[in-house]
């Protein structure tokens, strides 16, 4: 009986790393991480010859990213918990205390452990058949086709205006390129925030940061709200109550991302996650020895698998709603050159490299809109934007609003921004529109919703004081 009970939970760990939908999933996949559970109760259990201590190292190894991935939504204070820190010096010490007292009551403890063995097998089964009757209600739901929705965010990308004053960099092959391709580009658009998660937890949520956190205008920078936001966003949450399917390729806010690559990659990758072996794949010493499709999305191979991944979205047969977020052109770190190299040196001015960052950002989004329109059975909503603008001149310094200038304003606020709206949704474009209302106008005319469009304001926060807001 002790010995089946370690059979059955080790398969526990497979149901719970399973996508809603496995019979897209290849066979080996599946096997491989049954095997690697099961391979680690017969080496620990070979080990030690003792039922409970398999049953406690692996509850322990198998539940670490688990529990990593809710404590690092929570904060102490202002100041984000640095889980992998502190969490393994945890485990230890329950290891070491449990150690100690675990032999005094050796039969009242296995026959408890295996009945626990048992449940959390049943959990995982429940947890696994709940996420795929859902998935499939919502398919079933809505049968006819929708247009897929592409929100493609790249970070610290400038209008044209403000590429020209700051680098003397005319970019109009590019924005011809788009307009060729039937965007609209708004040459007066401004962004809503000067911060990024401040920014996205906006635009997602089609409405201004004064309404929608708890305590606006605090002194706090703890930034578990706004996260929360950007992760269970309103635009994500009515899209997929209309039977979308949400694809997270963005980077930063949240520990476990549903990343669309290869679903036997995302599989195996959400599996390793979930385990002790959380902390290796994102400790940056041991990143050249562990596959691309398992490292943080903070990484260059991580970057240009995710873009990647976009040219295979439109293969879906459902309809599909797709945030990228993306460190590109971005300040630092900069990754490659304009032709998608690793940049060779570092010394060279900002200017330069945030400028061969944009020209590889260019070249990817010419690859990816192209790839999209041509592939795409329906024709799509696209919107391109940053989120916020460059900093060449130091805004991430000022201290008060009274210290900035209308050069530093127009920098920071003047984002890119570009939208694919087929079937008419353009009409409803203009040229000061701001990322706040962007949403407002494809529920609006693409899911007949009435939401009145807001004025497009802006507002400046600090990174010391990002909650204490000011007009513009």
């Amino acid at each position: 009986m002790k010995k089946l009970s370690l059979f059955c939970l080790a398969i526990a760990p497979l149901f719970f790393a399973l996508p809603p939908n496995p019979l897209n999933l290849n066979l080996s996949s599946i096997i491989g991480v049954l095997s690697s559970a099961w391979l680690f109760v017969f080496i620990v259990y070979f080990l030690t010859r003792n039922f409970i201590l398999t049953t406690v190292f692996f509850w322990l190894f198998f539940s670490y990213g688990h529990l990593w991935i809710l404590l690092t939504t929570l904060f102490v204070g202002d100041y984000q918990l640095c889980v992998n820190s502190f969490l393994p010096f945890i485990y230890v010490a329950f290891l070491i205390i449990f150690l100690k007292f675990f032999h005094k009551q050796p039969q009242q403890i296995t026959k408890k452990f295996i009945v626990i063995n048992w449940l959390i097998l049943i959990l995982a089964v429940l947890t696994f058949g709940y996420r795929s009757l859902s998935a499939k209600s919502l398919a079933n739901k809505y049968q006819t086709a929708q247009p897929d929705i592409y929100y493609l965010i790249f970070d610290e990308y400038a209008r044209t205006d403000v590429l020209k004053e700051q680098l003397d960099f005319d970019n109009s092959p590019f924005l011809n390129f788009l307009k060729s391709k039937g965007f609209y580009l708004p040459a007066k658009t401004h962004g809503n925030y000067p911060i990024t998660y401040l920014s996205l937890s906006s635009s997602l949520n089609m409405d201004y940061l004064d309404n929608l956190l708890s305590n606006p205008y605090s002194n706090s920078r703890n930034r578990s709200e706004p996260y929360r936001l950007i992760n269970n966003s309103q635009a994500r949450q009515f899209l997929t109550s209309k039977g979308y399917q949400y694809i997270d390729l963005s980077d930063g806010w949240q520990p476990l991302k549903n990343y669309h690559d290869d679903q036997n990659q995302a599989f195996i990758r959400n599996f390793a996650a979930t385990t002790a072996l959380n902390p290796l794949l994102t400790a940056d010493l041991l990143a050249k020895f562990i596959p691309s499709f398992l490292r943080p999305p903070g990484t260059a191979e991580s970057i240009l698998s995710r873009l990647n991944r976009l040219l295979e979205i439109p293969e879906i047969s459902t309809a599909t709603f797709t945030f990228l977020h993306v460190k590109l052109p971005h300040h630092t770190p900069y990754h490659f050159d304009r032709y998608g190299q690793p940049i060779r040196s570092l010394n060279l001015p900002d200017k330069k490299l945030y400028l061969e960052q944009l020209l590889f950002a260019n070249q990817q989004i010419e690859a990816i809109v192209t790839a999209i329109l041509a592939k795409s059975a329906i024709e799509p909503i696209i919107i391109i934007q940053g989120d916020t603008g460059s900093r060449f001149l130091k805004q991430q310094f000022i201290r008060s609003v009274e210290q900035l200038t209308s050069d530093q304003i127009r920098e920071r606020f003047g984002i890119f921004n570009a939208y694919y709206l087929p079937d008419g949704g353009d009409q409803y474009l203009y040229d000061s529109i701001s990322p706040v209302n962007s949403f407002r106008i494809i529920l609006n005319h693409y899911f007949n919703q009435n939401l009145p469009l807001l004025e497009d304001k802006s507002y400046f926060a600090t990174y010391k004081h990002p909650y204490q807001f000011s007009p513009l």
